[in-house]
């Protein structure tokens, strides 16, 4: 008898664990849905007023039971009032520690009725707080649905085309920063290189006018061989030569010295060439003077051998020209020196300044002086051929004077073998005479073939001169198309540098571009970026209020469920705030959104998992508590009452459509109703998807499997 007593009660403790469970599993259902709620509000504490209505249950043994009946207490008052007297509102936690009582200490009047009551007015609670919640979030949707998410798109949409747009110019202006940096790198490169052959060039053609190219061995290229010092050198020793061969009356004048092309005289040697031209011309002014003595000694032998004939006359005169032509001839020849010795003076001038220009860093103010110098250059070659000319003219005069001085001699000797042939016929007076006129003409003649030779010899020296001079020119020429090559390339240089330097500073430019906007795209992000920051927070205090005004709202329902006016202040007040929400809520990014959406679910998950550890500890001392009534009434012997309370748990475990044919195996979680597989699958089939205590339409997907 006792085993049996003690497998009644087993049997009766598992069935009302299997109804705890289906209360837990309504509360829990309850609460996730008032957890959705605060989650779509932003209430992060959602579990506030519950942990505040628990404490008022905190002297139970089971503070679960009291929450249950607490929340169901209203409905209960309906149910008990025909046993114990109607229960007011304000009754409701006497009524709820009562209840409690009865069930900790065994002494629990429950009928089946009224347990059957307590559980469908549980659900029926669970019911009506999950539609009162759904009606809030469907008002609340259909409040700002349409206004909210237009602004939100609207806004989201803005800040999407004004990322695409700054990230299309950041990548613009990075490709052109970097296409750009690689031109500049090139055109650097080459702008070294140029300024590298620049500067070899400028070395080299200082070297080269310095030293001539001959001392190193090093040559421009398409430039012809410079004179040198030691040229010139050579030059003046072969002029001193053949001006002491001709003070010693030696033998014949040497040859014209080979003066090579542009030849540079010295300083020194144009002062000693200077000297022996100016002995030079001592010597001319001393033959002159000799000259014009001889003049007149021929003048006075010509009256007195006017008896001669006409012909000694015009033969005289003759030689006076030619003398005069030979006077004329040395003029031109100390004029020409003159010119010689300012051209090669100017010539070292512009040497000096073409070596300074080269070497200034201006190069426009370069090039005009060197165009000045070349105009001056071609100006002095100009003259100095004219004048050579002029000289080559004048020696062909004095040529002809020779060859009229030769006529004239001729006819001399005519008229002396005329003399000769008329002397017997002449006066022994005349004979004296004649041979006294004679040693003169003798003397005479020797005295002209002195000046002759003096002639010759400065003859040869002057076409020294002109050689020297058309050397000069030639050299000049040289000169100046080696400074016009120069200057083709330096202009050259110059165009490449320049452009080089244009498209250095445009890059720069460009560069310099890009780093502005490149700041400014910064300076634009970070002013979001603190926007975005600012909104968070202000977010964050509106969250807060909202779920401080909710609360406060909450109470006030409750509270002044009569005063329409203090309702309606506050629900536009919780409107303001929620439109405050959402205008500051749409700034926010997505990724802050995901990441609060996982904070919230996270939260959801631990406190179900704490309510779920909670109910099952609260479940063990329950099954404890009545492990231990079943004891008491084993041994008081309340068998009968046992009885009809397994009897009554047996009626709620099995379904209610097949009237106790089958156990409670699934639960549908749209209104958690419980009944049979057989049942729930029967009108799955049959397509009449509605609850059959409810008939409130579900899925397929809404039935899940349960276990006890």
């Amino acid at each position: 008898m006792r085993s049996r007593d003690e497998r009644a009660a087993t049997g009766r403790g598992e069935r009302y664990e299997r109804v705890v469970g289906v209360v837990t599993n309504e509360w829990n259902s309850a609460r996730a849905a008032i957890e959705a709620l605060c989650a779509r509000v932003g209430v992060r504490e959602s579990a506030k007023a519950s942990t505040e209505d628990a404490s008022d249950g905190a002297g139970h043994g089971d503070a679960f039971i009291a929450r249950l009946l607490k929340s169901a207490g209203e409905t209960l008052v309906g149910v008990d009032g025909g046993a114990g007297g109607k229960r007011k509102r304000g009754d409701d936690d006497d009524a709820v520690k009562e209840t409690v009582e009865e069930l900790e200490d065994g002494a629990s009047t429950f009928d089946d009725e009224e347990r059957e009551a307590l559980v469908r007015s549980l659900r029926d609670k669970a019911d009506e707080t999950k539609a009162r919640l759904a009606a809030v979030i469907d008002v609340i949707d259909g409040k700002f649905a349409n206004d909210v998410d237009a602004e939100a798109k609207k806004r989201i949409d803005a800040l999407e085309a004004s990322r695409m747009k700054l990230k299309r110019d950041y990548d613009a202006l990075s490709h052109a920063y970097l296409r750009d940096s690689g031109k500049v790198k090139e055109l650097q490169g080459e702008l070294d290189e140029l300024e590298v052959q620049l500067a070899v060039t400028r070395r080299r053609l200082a070297i080269a006018k310095a030293n001539g190219g001959d001392d190193t061995g090093e040559t421009i290229e398409g430039l012809p061989k410079m004179a040198t010092a030691e040229d010139a050198r050579a030059a003046g020793a072969q002029i001193e030569a053949k001006a002491a061969a001709g003070d010693k009356g030696g033998a014949d004048t040497p040859g014209r010295p080979g003066t090579p092309a542009g030849a540079q005289v010295s300083s020194t040697e144009l002062t000693k060439l200077k000297g022996d031209v100016a002995e030079l011309e001592a010597k001319v002014k001393h033959n002159e003077k000799t000259i014009n003595d001889l003049t007149k000694e021929k003048t006075d032998m010509a009256i007195k051998l006017r008896a001669l004939g006409d012909g000694q006359n015009f033969g005289r005169s003759r030689g006076e020209a030619a003398i005069k032509r030979l006077s004329s001839a040395d003029a031109r020849a100390d004029e020409l020196d003159a010119r010689l010795t300012h051209v090669v003076k100017a010539r070292d001038e512009l040497e000096v300044r073409v070596r300074a220009l080269s070497e200034k860093q201006d190069t426009s103010a370069a090039k005009e002086e060197q165009i000045k110098m070349l105009d001056i250059v071609q100006k002095e070659n100009k003259v100095l051929k004219d004048e050579n000319t002029r000289f080559k003219e004048s020696y062909a005069l004095f040529d002809q004077a020779k060859i009229d001085k030769a006529a004239a001699e001729a006819r001399v000797k005519s008229l002396e073998q005329s003399a000769t042939e008329k002397k017997t016929s002449k006066a022994a007076d005349l004979e004296k005479e004649i041979t006294a006129l004679k040693e003169k003409l003798a003397a005479a003649e020797a005295t002209a073939a002195t000046a002759n030779a003096a002639l010759e010899e400065k003859q040869a020296e002057v076409m020294a001169f002109v050689e020297e001079i058309e050397a000069i020119s030639g050299a000049y020429d040289e000169a100046q198309e080696q400074s016009n090559r120069l200057l083709g390339r330096i202009a050259k240089s110059e165009e490449a540098q320049n452009k080089a330097v244009s498209e250095k500073l445009v890059a720069q430019s460009a560069a310099k571009k890009f780093e502005d906007e490149c700041e400014r795209i910064s300076e634009t992000a970070a002013y979001y970026k603190r926007d975005l920051e600012n909104a968070y927070a202000r977010t964050q205090e509106l969250e807060g209020q909202l779920a401080e005004a909710t609360e406060a709202f909450t109470k006030m329902q409750q509270e002044t469920s009569s005063n329409a006016e203090v309702t309606d202040r506050s629900k536009a007040q919780l409107s303001a705030m929620e439109k405050q929400i959402v205008d500051v809520r749409a700034k926010l990014n997505s990724s802050e959104q995901t990441v609060a959406t996982l904070m919230q679910r996270s939260e959801r998950e631990l406190a179900s998992l704490e309510a779920e550890k909670a109910a099952r500890v609260k479940a063990e001392s329950t099954a404890q508590a009545l492990k231990k009534k079943c004891e008491r009434l084993v041994r008081e012997g309340g068998a009968t009452d046992l009885q009809a309370e397994v009897d009554a748990y047996k009626h709620v475990l099995n379904c209610n459509v097949c009237q106790g044919e089958r156990q409670k195996a699934v639960i549908i979680t749209r209104c958690w109703h419980m009944f049979c597989e057989e049942c729930v699958q029967k009108r799955i089939a049959s397509r009449a998807r509605k609850c059959p205590g409810c008939s409130l339409a579900f899925a397929e997907s809404d039935v899940q499997r349960l276990y006890w």
